[in-house]
């Protein structure tokens, strides 16, 4: 009898490193979505700020391209092309804004600008939906 408890020891520890293991493995995945969460979670509100700022002032200043650009620079790596897509679109919609702007004639694209803002409206309407199949945390 008790050789055939001494044969289950090893067996019971292998089981009982298996469960481990599986925990690890479950705990680090739950990590690396709460990981790639944040760093997400930080384009998202990067191009919802900028987004904003061009809702709110027609275009937006250096300052605001240039955080723009530096925030969303790994963006590649996280999101699919759809949403790559839209940060490009975002942001040459915000540069020809800009360069609107600074016409000498105020009213040379006025249609173009008009037409802009409603995109730009729109889209931040929507700029939770668009993000929201990233951003998920169970998949």
């Amino acid at each position: 009898m008790i050789d055939f408890f001494t044969a289950l020891i090893p067996i019971a520890l292998a089981a009982l490193g298996s469960y481990i293991a599986i925990q690890q493995y479950r705990t680090n995945r739950k990590k690396l979505k709460i990981e790639l969460f944040e760093k997400r979670y930080a384009i998202y509100e990067s191009v919802r700020e900028y987004m904003g700022a061009v809702v709110r002032k027609r275009y937006p200043n250096e300052e605001e391209q240039q955080q723009f650009l530096v925030e969303t620079k790994g963006a590649s790596f996280l999101f699919d092309e759809e949403i790559m897509e839209f940060i490009e679109e975002v942001w040459q919609r915000s540069i020809d804004m800009c360069e609107w702007h600074q016409d000498e004639l105020p009213s040379t694209h006025a249609q173009e600008k008009a037409d802009q803002m409603r995109w730009f409206a729109a889209e931040f309407g929507k700029l939770n939906e668009r993000f929201s199949k990233d951003m998920r945390l169970t998949h």
